[in-house]
């Protein structure tokens, strides 16, 4: 069969089919890598948010309350409580997120880990700085986030909107792990 100039090319169905299954067989392949990332991910946010609240109930319950000295620093146990509640809010949009296979989550899970292993490295250099030793779990662990498969290849194709969810959680997470540094640094 010889195709005349102008006409349109009609493949092998054939050919279309092996195409098509292939494409999906590729698709399922990367699929299957990416998930891996996705529930080391889940993991460690969900890890992430059970350790901030059950930090926060230990801290309201342990310190006994001094009214007057929290009337004299309202602000800062304003920000404290504002900062734990975006971080729940922010891990539990992650968590439910990557269950779905939310696109933006999954392009969401590179940049939070980075963040994690940044203020991971600050607190470790101010407790070495104060004399003393920290190692910073959740740097590590979010370092194991990212060692798993995840590639730009492997990722789904991610929209405006999803880039803009991608950089408000960042955002949210950066203020809320670097604030308390802040906080630490202005106090000494």
């Amino acid at each position: 069969m010889t195709v005349e100039q102008g006409e349109p090319h009609q493949g092998d169905p054939a050919q279309a089919d092996a195409g098509r299954q292939q494409a999906d067989t590729a698709r399922q392949q990367a699929a299957a890598r990416l998930d891996q990332y996705r529930r080391w991910a889940r993991f460690l946010f969900v890890l992430l948010a059970i350790v901030a609240a059950v930090g926060f109930v230990l801290l309201l319950v342990s310190a006994p309350l001094d009214v007057d000295r929290l009337l004299a620093s309202w602000p800062i146990v304003v920000v404290i409580a504002l900062n734990v509640v975006a971080t729940l809010i922010a891990l539990l949009s992650l968590f439910r997120g990557l269950g779905d296979g939310s696109p933006w989550a999954l392009h969401a899970v590179a940049p939070v880990c980075y963040v994690l292993i940044a203020s991971g490295l600050v607190r470790l250099l101010l407790s070495l700085a104060g004399g003393g030793l920290l190692i910073p779990l959740e740097a590590l662990a979010a370092l194991l986030v990212l060692s798993r498969p995840h590639g730009p290849e492997l990722l789904p194709i991610a929209s405006d909107d999803d880039r803009r969810r991608v950089w408000l959680i960042t955002a949210v997470l950066f203020l809320a792990y670097f604030i308390p540094l802040l906080i630490e640094v202005a106090g000494r």
